[in-house]
């Protein structure tokens, strides 16, 4: 029996029926040119594929949602239409999705902020760089090494992650938000570092390759406190922090 092809059209539907089945199974028929046995492939394999990348990126958000986690796998899978066509690109996408659609509590959405910073810094490539020895004076221009990235948090993600299940976190907001840096060590180990509001404010101020000096009078001026006090803490957390967080912009 000779079999005619497809006219471009009933490609395109075919293609369309095929990817709207495999979203959603349940609710959209499969193509009727293709056997079930054939279509459990695909169904089971693209699934499998996302889901993979989220437990990957999301394992305490997986931890505390328990059986939950797959119906919202699941809902994002057969939902929403990402942005970005790259495998590595997905738990940013499911991060946008709980978001803009807010599934679930916004205490988790701020534990999947947490995750998902950490998965940032994880897959970023970044060379290993030498440590940087440099004579450091309240009048060099520092900026924030490459990779690093501050985060503030109103939920107790301090507390969600090392939580064992869901009834154990408080889903009110904190009375002080958690600011933390993330970053990767020279060993090439990811980090996340609690930091206290002056001195997130302070790397916040080498964003735009301030000196110590400068950094230190832009606080002065937003706190009232001396710039001398300022520089007593400030330029000893700047030093503990070479190389991890901080660089000369001139070794930028």
């Amino acid at each position: 029996m000779k079999i005619m092809p497809l006219s471009l059209e009933e490609s395109l539907a075919l293609q369309k029926n095929f990817a709207a089945h495999i979203r959603s199974p349940d609710t959209v028929a499969k193509p009727s040119a293709i056997d079930d046995e054939r279509m459990q492939v695909y169904r089971d394999l693209f699934f499998n594929c996302v889901k993979s990348f989220l437990n990957e990126a999301f394992p305490q958000l997986k931890k505390l949602m328990g059986d939950k986690w797959v119906h919202l796998q699941r809902s994002f899978y057969r939902d929403y239409f990402a942005q970005s066509p790259y495998f590595h690109r997905i738990s940013s996408e499911f991060l946008n999705y709980l978001q803009t659609a807010t599934p679930i509590e916004p205490s988790l959405i701020a534990l999947a902020e947490y995750e998902q910073a950490l998965f940032d810094v994880e897959v970023l490539q970044i060379e290993a760089a030498q440590l940087i020895r440099v004579n450091l004076t309240a009048k060099t221009p520092l900026t924030l090494k490459a990779g690093v990235s501050l985060k503030v948090f109103e939920y107790d993600v301090a507390q969600m992650i090392t939580a064992e299940k869901w009834h154990d976190v408080l889903s009110e907001k904190v009375e002080l938000p958690q600011f933390y840096a993330f970053y990767k060590s020279t060993k090439g180990k990811v980090q996340a570092l609690v930091l206290a509001p002056m001195t997130m404010a302070l790397l916040e101020l080498f964003q735009n390759e301030n000196t110590p000096l400068d950094a230190f009078s832009h606080l002065s001026e937003m706190t009232s406190m001396p710039v001398e006090q300022l520089s007593a803490f400030g330029f000893e957390f700047i030093q503990a922090q070479l190389n991890k967080l901080v660089i000369p912009v001139a070794c930028s």
